[in-house]
């Protein structure tokens, strides 16, 4: 597939709100190169076929730091995560397919230097539909080579959205006079991203050299159009709102993939992490595919010292007991709950209990039970 070198910023100037905004972004990253100091660079290859990476989502973060600046000290260490996520670059011909994220797929095409969006599935950017299809008639950048502190990129993409009725927000069809069988809604994708901090990151069980990017996502609605039946489609005066993402991605030299990423949430102003993806450098226990963990609740830190958070995931909503037994069948634990979304997240203080080896089992309101679990109790 050829190459189209669409992020070089002096190619097109299509009006003048985009010129100035190009212009003053080149002259940020020039102030910055001249400060540069660090001599780290995001790694110099990019994920082949038959990579597999491991990934741990805190979906619950604690207040931590991640500004930009030099010589920083991101110290993540008290991240927890229940369950790895393991991720497998799939070869598709000349395509590459990933599992980007639970609920997320992506196909991408390379060269030596940048990783492309071509299509994808998953919930629409805006949230107007749980599952929708994704097709870039203009690819976007994901991934560059070799950047270093001071350098980044500008790029913008075209995307279609399409979704059916049965997958789409009801509030969002509340717009439509005539109820459409399919939705489709063009994209105007503008990236900007922004190396703007090194230093140490500091993750569970290991210690690194980091770049941190700084992506600043804005998605700008273009064009709604419907089809019915086997009408062709059409297009409607439906005005929608842009929004803007902001993620940071901390990037070691030494590894292919990226080291962290820090997804703002956008409903808090993009002030507040919605959740951390973080590598694992050796997975344990609880390992699952990408977007394929069974459902359960699963417990950590474990062993614990008693302070214990469970994270119950992919759950049908309903109402649910916990319990936990020691070794001799005795019951030490019960609690109920009423579980709405796929996750939900509660914390126990188990330092009551004796140290040792414990059961837990999750039931729902119709006695089906899952997987019983080991939990230890240590003490200092």
């Amino acid at each position: 597939m050829p190459m189209n070198i669409k992020n070089n910023l002096f190619f097109s100037l299509p009006d003048t709100e985009k010129f100035i905004k190009i212009y003053a972004f080149i002259f940020v990253l020039f102030q910055m190169e001249a400060i540069a100091q660090g001599n780290l660079s995001t790694p110099g290859t990019l994920p082949e076929a038959s990579d597999v990476f491991h990934y741990e989502v805190e979906k619950s973060p604690t207040l931590l730091n991640w500004e930009g600046g030099t010589n920083k000290r991101w110290d993540f260490s008290s991240l927890l995560s229940p369950v790895t996520q393991k991720v497998t670059w799939q070869s598709a011909g000349a395509i590459l397919k990933v599992q980007v994220e639970e609920n997320i797929e992506g196909f991408f095409t390379k060269d030596k230097s940048e990783l492309l969006w071509l299509a994808g599935n998953g919930p629409d950017f805006l949230g107007y539909a749980k599952f929708s299809q994704w097709v870039f008639t203009d690819p976007l950048v994901e991934k560059k080579t070799n950047l270093k502190y001071g350098s980044g990129f500008y790029d913008e993409a075209t995307c279609f959205v399409t979704f059916s009725k049965m997958n789409a927000d009801p509030s969002f069809l509340k717009l439509f006079t005539l109820q459409p069988d399919s939705i489709r809604i063009k994209y105007t994708i503008e990236r900007q991203t922004i190396l703007d901090g090194y230093g140490k990151m500091v993750l569970p069980g290991e210690i690194m050299d980091v770049l941190r990017e700084k992506r600043t996502d804005k998605y700008i609605p273009v064009r709604v159009e419907t089809k019915i039946g086997r009408r062709s489609w059409q297009i409607l005066n439906i005005p929608l709102k842009s929004s803007q993402r902001i993620s940071y991605h901390f990037h070691s030299p030494e590894y292919r993939e990226t080291a962290v990423i820090v997804k703002m949430d956008p409903s808090e102003n993009n002030l507040k992490a919605e959740k951390i993806s973080f590598r694992t450098p050796s997975p344990e226990r609880n390992i699952f595919p990408m977007g394929q963990i069974k459902p359960n609740a699963y417990p950590t830190p474990n062993p614990t010292l008693g302070m214990v958070r469970f994270d119950f995931i992919s759950l049908p909503p309903g109402n649910y007991k916990l319990v936990i037994w020691n070794q001799l069948g005795g019951e030490q634990f019960r609690k109920s709950y009423v579980i709405k979304d796929r996750y939900f997240m509660d914390r126990i203080d188990l330092t009551a209990l004796k140290r040792g080896y414990y059961w837990y089992e999750l039931s729902d309101a119709s006695g089906n039970k899952f997987k019983p679990q080991s939990l230890i109790i240590i003490r200092p």
